[in-house]
């Protein structure tokens, strides 16, 4: 007979919206994310009064002399392009400590990082399959082409383009779009290292074209739950039958969401609780804290892979991005915490969920297990931060092709929106 868990769940980096104004959109502005993260501890009932007591006695040990709410977001300084450098030695150790109480007690935590471009393509284009694999070659669905222009409206969106997809839909609309493509397109075409993805924007004029994809934008994109909510219920129909318990944060619309799930879905084991102040619930606090950090540490991430530079505002497109050589220079105690969030991931204990446009969840994934692969910290500082970066990436494009190969995403190491459109595009 299987042991009732209780989940308890928080988020980080959420907007009520995603909207354009003053000409740029809310999710680029610096403090703000393009990834909304979402975690799940999955605990055993037996075990959450230990749980509770030693998370308790962990806060009282870190934060005796503060009079409010520890809170995720000021513990956790993490900002840039330099992942876990800027993260104090107390915040690490704190974090390892929380680790502990993760693997002492044989919690599973399930990180939801959804890519809000992903999000805003899915709620703006509209795929003819059946047109599609007509014309060009059989599909079953429209994954591939929805990776690769989400790939690409991130990478290269100009002010046409986000003047066209953030304005109620209208009779010229495509038209509007196709103009802008062909507009990012003139750029891309002058720099050889983005042959590529010049081929997926000519690719996506011709599916335009052809009426294979369309486009029902609207003036912002209201953020609707219904993904980190399916992602969790998906897994837990798969991984429990017995009664479940779930308690979400106060504050957002996700748990009446995921009872409209529940119920079209028709499952009955799975009860919500009122939801839960985190200041209240030190459990919701624990969400809290890993919600927050893995929130802060994936816009570090996203942003180390923009083209764009955050300070003068010009797309480099000369050159192929890696994650930053600050990523490996740490010290002692943050190659530990990165070595054990590594160890947790390839222990299932820690497991990312994701849409299709995972580069951020992938890329971190692989640099942890990159990291827990080094047996000492000794060893780790043996190698250079130049030759730690070249070996990550090495062993990213392999990371990538498995993930997306997964999903029905066929990804190519030298071709940054592949898919679909890619330059075999068309071809049998």
């Amino acid at each position: 007979m299987e042991e009732k868990i209780h989940i308890y769940s928080d988020e980080s980096n959420h907007d009520k919206s995603i909207t354009y104004k003053e000409n740029n959109i809310n999710i680029d502005n610096e403090d703000l994310s393009r990834e909304y993260v979402r975690s799940y501890l999955v605990i055993n009932t037996s075990r959450l009064y230990d749980v509770e007591s030693e998370l308790n006695n962990l806060e009282k040990r870190y934060f005796s002399f503060r009079k409010d709410e520890p809170k995720g977001k000021i513990i956790f300084q993490l900002s840039k392009k330099v992942g876990l450098k800027n993260l104090s030695e107390e915040a690490t150790k704190y974090l390892l400590d929380l680790l502990g109480i993760i693997e002492g007690f044989e919690i599973k935590m399930f990180l939801v990082i959804f890519n809000k471009i992903e999000y805003i393509v899915n709620n703006s284009i509209e795929v003819d399959i059946a047109r599609f694999s007509k014309k060009y070659r059989s599909i079953n669905d429209d994954r591939e082409i929805r990776y690769s222009f989400s790939k690409y409206f991130g990478n290269h969106y100009n002010e046409r383009f986000r003047g066209a997809f953030f304005a109620m839909k209208g009779s010229n609309t495509d038209y509007k779009i196709k103009k802008a493509i062909n507009e990012m397109n003139s750029q891309l075409k002058k720099y050889k290292l983005k042959r590529s993805e010049y081929l997926v924007g000519k690719n996506l004029c011709s599916l335009i074209d052809n009426g294979i994809v369309k486009f029902n934008t609207k003036g912002s994109y209201k953020w609707d739950y219904n993904f980190e909510s399916n992602a969790i219920i998906n897994i837990l129909e798969q991984i429990h039958k017995e009664k479940i318990t779930i308690s979400f944060d106060k504050g957002t619309r996700v748990s009446a969401v995921f009872k409209e799930q529940l119920i079209s879905r028709n499952i009955e084991n799975i009860e919500v609780t009122p939801d839960k102040e985190s200041k209240e619930d030190v459990l919701i606090r624990l969400s809290d804290y890993f919600a927050t950090f893995f929130g802060k540490l994936s816009r570090s991430y996203s942003n180390s892979f923009k083209l764009i530079d955050l300070k003068t505002g010009e797309k480099n497109y000369s050159t192929v991005e890696t994650i930053p050589e600050s990523w490996f220079d740490l010290t002692e105690i943050q190659f530990h915490l990165a070595k054990k969030i590594g160890d947790l991931i390839k222990k299932d204990s820690i497991i990312f969920l994701h849409g299709f446009l995972a580069d951020t969840p992938i890329g971190l994934k692989n640099y942890f297990q990159f990291i827990s692969d080094f047996k000492e910290f000794s060893d780790f500082q043996a190698v250079d931060n130049v030759k730690l970066s070249q070996l990550n990436n090495q062993r990213l494009s392999e990371t990538w092709y498995t993930s997306h190969s997964e999903q029905g995403v066929f990804f190519s190491p030298y071709d940054a929106t592949y898919g679909a459109l890619s330059e075999n595009f068309g071809k049998s």
